[in-house]
């Protein structure tokens, strides 16, 4: 039901300092209620398959002692899971993890849309630029498009040497884009680039994407102006990148849904 796989505890255990060691964060819950956010600081195996997690709350929660929580983390497209009662220290928090853990795959193709309320840009390096503001306007009631053209293709800040385009969706896979004709026209299907991407103001290094396919890209927005979505496979990117997109799909679209599956399987 649902995918979930028993974990051994030994593995689990690994996972949490893992997620320790990153800084990252896990969610949990009480039962029928709200996920909210917790950050782990210190794992302890205390034997017999007894773990201890030690955390600290992002927001101001109540919490009793002996009380039951849910909760799961992501790892490399892998979701983990399980429940612990709650001890009071003198450090703090502590979750006393004594019953089974689980994990589930996560769909790698699975989709964030970035725009337009992420950050999220690729920087080439081309031989020459293209940029919007060579676009010209002889309809005057396209005028009022320019400057959301502007917004929407360029540009955080420019690099030295690169050229920088707007994402509009993102997957661990790969991600697309969209450029004028011009700037399309940098770019060959099936050739190798190397591109950097920043998400966020985080900073990836990809040392090996391949563009896959260019298709006519539609917007109002646009007016008449001729705009193209290029898809991009990413051969060879960044761990750590594929690790904040599944925190990100977890956040965004699917919190509500994963403790609700696995409260149901877990009774």
């Amino acid at each position: 039901m649902g995918g979930f796989v028993v974990l051994d505890k030994t593995e689990f255990s690994l996972k949490l300092k893992r997620l320790c060691q990153s800084q990252g964060m896990f969610y949990a819950w009480k039962r029928g209620e709200k996920q909210f956010p917790l950050v782990p600081h210190k794992v302890e195996d205390k034997g017999s398959g007894n773990i201890h997690l030690h955390f600290t709350a992002k927001t101001e929660l109540t919490m009793t002692p002996g009380q039951e929580l849910l909760f799961y983390f992501v790892q490399n497209s892998v979701q983990f899971f399980s429940s612990g009662n709650i001890l009071k220290n003198d450090e703090g928090w502590t979750l006393e993890i004594l019953g089974q853990t689980f994990k589930r795959e996560k769909r790698k193709n699975e989709r964030l849309l970035t725009f337009p309320h992420h950050q999220v840009f690729v920087y080439f390096q081309v031989t020459k630029e293209a940029p919007a503001e060579n676009v010209v306007f002889f309809d005057k009631t396209l005028e009022k498009k320019k400057s959301f053209l502007e917004k929407f293709l360029k540009r955080t800040d420019s690099q030295a040497g690169m050229t920088g385009f707007r994402i509009l969706d993102i997957s661990q896979n790969g991600f697309s884009f969209t450029a004028s004709k011009a700037e399309r026209d940098l770019f060959k299907e099936g050739v190798h680039h190397q591109a950097q991407l920043h998400f966020n103001g985080y900073i990836f290094d990809l040392s090996e994407v391949k563009i896959v396919h260019a298709c006519d890209y539609i917007d109002p927005r646009f007016g008449h102006v001729p705009m193209f979505k290029l898809g991009v496979e990413i051969l060879k990117g960044d761990e750590l990148l594929n690790e904040k997109i599944q925190v990100m799909l977890g956040e965004e679209s699917k919190r509500v849904e994963i403790s609700s599956e696995f409260e149901n399987f877990f009774k």
